[in-house]
């Protein structure tokens, strides 16, 4: 069973911000190796069996810790069930948690969290934000990045935008993942987390 990135050693959304700067670069160190075993890893790799043979590392953004903001999170109440489009021409039930609201190099953003209506075991507590930017289609993959969520206990959050991977769809056709809505465009380079050379 594929285990949420977030869960091997650091969540999207923090509680208690890091006030030492080696320690949360050795944290956001720690998630890109997990992810790289993921991928090298013939039990768990998202990659073809040729791709595998030839993969050399993926490849991040310099950590920056001005990509991990501070966020206000309002929740949806009762929010109703829907299709969200994912690629392949397929859809997935989801429904809309709520939004989060960012400043970010002096802008001010807006993304919604999505919420899974029919959850794998062991992803229960987990949210998924999944948005576009600037850099889509250039330096990150076209249809979007992810970060992973775990339902947080306040309304004051913080989002990492260094922890932001590719979805398996970008390195087969075998998956079919979530495209994020026309809402969670972010109209700015988010130059942060990964990017899809590899």
């Amino acid at each position: 069973m594929k285990i949420p990135r977030s869960v091997f050693v650091i969540f999207g959304l923090y509680f208690i911000s890091c006030t030492n700067n080696s320690e949360y670069i050795n944290k956001v160190k720690a998630f890109r190796m997990n992810l790289e075993y993921e991928f090298s890893n013939s039990q768990t790799t998202p990659l073809d069996s040729l791709d595998l043979k030839n993969f050399k590392g993926l490849k991040f953004f310099a950590i920056d810790e001005a990509y991990k903001v501070k966020a206000k999170l309002t929740r949806f109440n009762n929010p109703i069930v829907f299709d969200l489009i994912c690629s392949h021409d397929s859809k997935k039930p989801y429904k809309n948690f709520g939004k989060i609201n960012f400043e970010l190099k002096g802008k001010e953003f807006e993304l919604t969290l999505l919420e899974a209506a029919n959850k794998k075991p062991g992803f229960e507590k987990y949210l998924l934000v999944c948005f576009t930017d600037e850099t889509s289609g250039k330096e990150t993959f076209s249809n979007g990045r992810y970060i992973d969520f775990e339902i947080p206990k306040t309304d004051e959050i913080e989002i990492d935008f260094n922890l932001a991977y590719n979805p398996y769809c970008a390195f087969s056709g075998r998956y079919s993942c979530p495209i994020p809505p026309k809402e969670n465009n972010l109209n700015i380079e988010v130059k942060a987390g990964e990017k899809f050379i590899y």
